[in-house]
């Protein structure tokens, strides 16, 4: 915070200790700020100088700080593409939403520095090619609409073994839940741990618990499958109740 309040006003956290703080990767060398006026040098502060839109911008545990897409865009002009590409899981594992999504950010900084080698990121079979959270959720409801799904609760509070999580959809008559993930999501050993907890409690607790990927979703052979099986899943949970 004293690097942000050295820079003045509109000066934010970003690059390397702005991706520390959002927890994409780890860094304990000199804070990094971005300032809207240039500034003089100053030993032990990595000084950037950039006018941020203000959906670029953000406060993250009271510290001003570029959002995480705009993180991501600044740390590819630093990181490696395997560095970057595990910032980019580890976004999407802590399950990071954002108003702009990073196609959107990659649309307005065409051109810029870093932009070609986020998007070569994205398009690796490991990342989470810029879906953002909304986007996802929306998929998954005109799939249940298109397969004349019973509707299911979204984002419903749910709980098991005394832990209050929230299901991405939920059948409670059946005591179903679909989790909306990507792939790349079980790279993250974080992310692996959190699931495997989450998924043995609510297993415990009499719940079902499926995972739905973006490409599930889109691939018209796999999402007939996955409709399928849902189906099957609640005609049977319909009998054990009845």
């Amino acid at each position: 915070m004293a690097a942000v309040l050295f820079g003045g006003p509109g000066t934010v956290l970003g690059h390397r200790a702005a991706g520390s703080e959002w927890d994409l990767r780890h860094w304990r060398g000199a804070p990094s700020i971005i300032t809207p006026t240039p500034r003089r040098p100053i030993a032990g502060i990595e000084i950037h100088h950039s006018v941020l839109p203000a959906d670029e911008r953000t406060v993250l545990d009271g510290i001003p700080i570029t959002t995480w897409p705009r993180t991501l865009l600044d740390l590819a002009t630093i990181l490696d593409h395997d560095a970057l590409v595990r910032a980019l899981n580890e976004a999407e594992a802590r399950r990071l939403s954002d108003p702009l999504s990073l196609a959107a950010l990659l649309d307005r900084h065409r051109g810029r520095r870093g932009a070609g080698a986020l998007r070569r990121a994205l398009d690796d079979g490991a990342a989470c090619r810029g879906v953002t959270r909304g986007e996802l959720e929306e998929r998954f409801a005109a799939f249940v609409r298109r397969r004349r799904l019973p509707p299911p609760l979204l984002n419903a509070p749910v709980v098991a073994a005394e832990h209050n999580y929230v299901a991405d959809a939920l059948w409670p008559a059946a005591r179903l839940i679909v989790e909306l993930q990507s792939v790349s999501h079980h790279g993250s050993p974080r992310a692996m741990s959190a699931d495997a907890d989450r998924t043995r409690r609510l297993t415990l607790a009499g719940y079902r618990v499926v995972y739905v990927t973006w490409a599930q979703l889109g691939a018209p052979a796999e999402a007939a499958a996955l409709a399928g099986d849902i189906t099957r899943l609640l005609t049977a949970a319909g009998r054990r109740v009845d």
